[in-house]
């Protein structure tokens, strides 16, 4: 049995620990610029509360939220794929995996199917970029 096809499992826990803490950071920072604009938009802090409540009604504030989340992924792809050195892409697929299950099962009785499904595939096709990219970079051996 060659060890060069078993899945590094620091590679995988490493692109999962970036995109958790990405998307917490990405999460903060949306919410944070959210308060200030509804703020400067005359809403007070139960205005606010209710915004939040309610996300999921708000299609322009839901989308705002996507590309940041692809960033997040596409460099949770690359770190996995780079510690991982090999099988880039399957390492980048299961981290994506496991994170999509753990932060988007529980939210799927909320949010509507299209905004599932468009993270989902975001997600996995931005992870994948990302182990693209780090392959794509990585000298060829001979």
């Amino acid at each position: 049995m060659k060890t060069s096809r078993l899945l590094n499992h620091k590679a995988i826990l490493y692109g999962i620990l970036i995109e958790v803490i990405g998307t917490i950071i990405v999460s903060i920072a949306i919410s944070q610029i959210t308060r200030q604009v509804l703020g400067g938009r005359g809403f007070d802090e139960e205005a606010i509360k209710a915004f939040f409540q309610n996300q999921f009604d708000n299609v322009p504030f839901m989308l705002a939220g996507l590309a940041p989340g692809y960033l997040v992924a596409g460099l949770a792809g690359y770190t996995a794929a780079n510690v991982a050195g090999h099988l880039e892409y399957w390492h980048a697929l299961i981290v994506v995996l496991v994170v999509g299950t753990a932060f988007y099962g529980p939210s799927l009785a909320h949010a509507p199917v299209w905004f599932s499904v468009a993270s989902l595939l975001g997600l996995t096709i931005s992870a994948l970029l990302g182990a693209g990219l780090c392959k794509w970079k990585r000298p060829q051996a001979d």
